[in-house]
């Protein structure tokens, strides 16, 4: 979910708390990736963990979810001129 959104001198910034629910019996793992990470100027600001780059090139979070749990990413990127 949109947690907080910002026009800074012709930036955009976003900040997002991304909730991945695992329903299944076993531990799950998840690749969250913004789709903003194509945009012109794009960068993470922040994030609860580290960000990789995934097969693609784009930046990426992976999650490990226990069975029967959720976890949540919060993280703010910002992009444009």
């Amino acid at each position: 979910s949109l947690e907080d959104e910002r026009r800074i001198n012709g930036r955009e910034r976003v900040t997002v708390a991304a909730t991945v629910a695992n329903d299944k019996p076993e531990a799950v793992e998840v690749e969250l990736s913004p789709v903003e990470a194509g945009l012109r100027g794009f960068r993470i600001v922040s994030s609860d963990i580290r960000a990789v780059v995934n097969d693609a090139g784009a930046p990426a979070w992976r999650l490990r979810v226990a069975a029967g749990q959720s976890r949540t990413l919060r993280y703010t990127i910002e992009w444009g001129d």
